[in-house]
């Protein structure tokens, strides 16, 4: 219980002094809108020029010109609307939102990071709208490979049998098909591959920026103080390790005397001990990594 007021009283005032550091630079939203705006365009100029490098042979490789054409004309298209979208949502919103994290910091720290981490996914929608293309084109292509070189092999996936893999004699003209499919899909993997690393590795920075906003967030909101303040004071309540130790000096041949003591207490060791839960806040980079590389959704 005293935990929990710790927590609260120490998130609003943290909030409190943000909202004062707003209210004493209350003039800087209109440049900080037209830094936001100036960035974002920036982003966008760029994203046109990483699609501009995937229509010429990008690092040497030789990619299907049409559907690499195809691709580009699909995400110029989507770059247009979302440069219509943001330059709308940064004139509209920012001046707003300087106002409502100035009033959200009364209320606690939190609730204005939560806040910022939501204005930064509605402000990078598109990417993960670009993303969502890349990776489902990728992971269909993927599925579409592994399923061809089964039924090349003489084997398929039997969805009445919990998709146990079962024989299958192809005759002449379905290993025909099988073989010609297996070959289109796998030369044009390549080009599908560059759009998936490019727009993946631009969600997942997105993301990671995200993630970091949010394990900042989920600290502040589990910081130990009333433990801390126990910590400091020197409180019998915080304790180590329990020791036994033979005390030598008052020991003797027919008694022997021990000394009985706790260690001390690191702030990290008092951290880890109190907020548990946070290591379900976690990022998996193993998960993250073997989504990345099967085409599926990471979020």
């Amino acid at each position: 219980r005293h935990a929990n007021i710790g927590y609260l009283l120490a998130n609003i005032f943290i909030g409190i002094l943000c909202s004062f550091i707003f209210f004493r630079n209350f003039d800087l939203y209109q440049l900080i809108s037209n830094e936001i705006l100036i960035q974002t365009e920036n982003l966008t100029t760029w994203i046109k020029s990483i699609i501009e490098w995937l229509l010429h042979a990008p690092a040497g490789l030789k990619l299907n010109q049409p559907l690499v054409d195809f691709l580009a004309r699909f995400y110029f298209y989507h770059i247009y609307l979302w440069s219509g979208y943001l330059e709308a949502l940064v004139i509209t919103v920012v001046p707003y939102l300087y106002q409502i994290l100035f009033i959200l910091c009364f209320f606690g720290i939190s609730l204005a990071i939560g806040a910022i981490c939501d204005f930064i996914r509605i402000l990078t929608i598109h990417l993960y709208c670009f993303y969502i293309y890349a990776a489902r084109l990728f992971n269909w292509q993927i599925r579409l490979l592994i399923i061809l070189f089964r039924l090349f092999c003489g084997k398929k996936q039997n969805p009445l049998r919990n998709n146990r893999l079962d024989s299958h004699l192809c005759d002449i003209d379905q290993l025909f098909i099988v073989t010609l499919s297996f070959t289109i899909l796998l030369f044009l993997l390549p080009s599908i591959f560059m759009y998936y690393a490019v727009f993946t590795s631009i969600w997942t920075v997105t993301m990671l920026t995200v993630k970091l906003i949010q394990y900042i967030n989920q600290f502040l909101l589990q910081i130990p103080i009333y433990e801390f303040y126990l910590w400091v004071t020197g409180s019998r309540i915080i304790r180590g390790t329990p020791r036994l130790a033979i005390n030598y000096a008052d020991s003797t041949e027919d008694t022997v005397c021990f000394n009985f003591y706790f260690d001390s207490v690191s702030f990290i060791t008092l951290y880890r001990v109190c907020n548990i839960r946070l290591s379900s806040y976690s990022l998996s980079f193993t998960k993250l990594f073997l989504a990345i590389l099967k085409g599926q959704s990471i979020v």
